[in-house]
């Protein structure tokens, strides 16, 4: 009689305990994989694809971030960047950008990717500015900062190893500062880049 009063309390415990067993198991499974961590560098130019416009007076670009990925394939994730972008006649310029970002994989090897988002750049005069008060020429300011939009496109190759994977890849960012100056309101960019993505297991 004494078992027979004790299997339904043993029941209960079983049951409280379950979620305790499952709720480890269910963690584990949906936590977002590690972050992926993003090199990449190449040559900018004031240029927009249509505008007839040629590459002209290409400097250097340089870019270091890390991307979070939303999913366990990582097709989706919110990726932060850091840009040190040098500009002889615009002045070098510094930049961070959030993008959100695509990147599908391809018969297990090929991956193709955009990423949209926005960003922040402080560019730096090459020369001392002067700025007209109306009466006299004084100093101007030696920095501006400008919002923009980034759009980026590349295509990269993933070659998996047993703790890291490691994604070569080419990239082509068109990026539009917005308030550039009072004659040229918005000011395209753009960045050819040859780049390398780590992600561990």
């Amino acid at each position: 009689m004494k078992r027979l009063l004790f299997i339904p309390y043993l029941r209960l415990a079983l049951l409280a305990a379950l979620p305790a067993a499952i709720l480890p198991g269910l963690q584990a499974q949906n936590a977002p994989p590690p972050l992926q961590w993003d090199i990449a560098a190449g040559m900018g130019s004031i240029h927009m694809p249509g505008l007839g416009a040629d590459w002209q007076h290409a400097q250097t670009a340089v870019y270091a971030g890390v991307e979070q990925p939303f999913n366990q394939r990582r097709t989706l994730g919110l990726a932060l960047r850091f840009s040190y972008a040098r500009g002889k006649y615009q002045g070098d310029a510094l930049s961070t950008q959030l993008l959100f970002t695509f990147s599908p994989l391809i018969a297990n090897a090929i991956e193709p990717g955009i990423g949209l988002g926005v960003g922040y750049q402080r560019a730096f005069s090459p020369s001392k500015s002067m700025h007209w008060d109306g009466e006299s020429w004084t100093a101007g300011r030696q920095s501006k900062g400008l919002f923009h939009v980034p759009l980026r496109v590349s295509l990269g190759y993933k070659a998996k190893g047993k703790q890291y994977d490691f994604t070569p890849y080419v990239a082509y960012q068109l990026q539009a500062l917005f308030g550039y100056s009072p004659d040229l309101s918005l000011l395209p960019q753009s960045h050819a880049l040859i780049g390398l993505k780590i992600a561990s297991h």
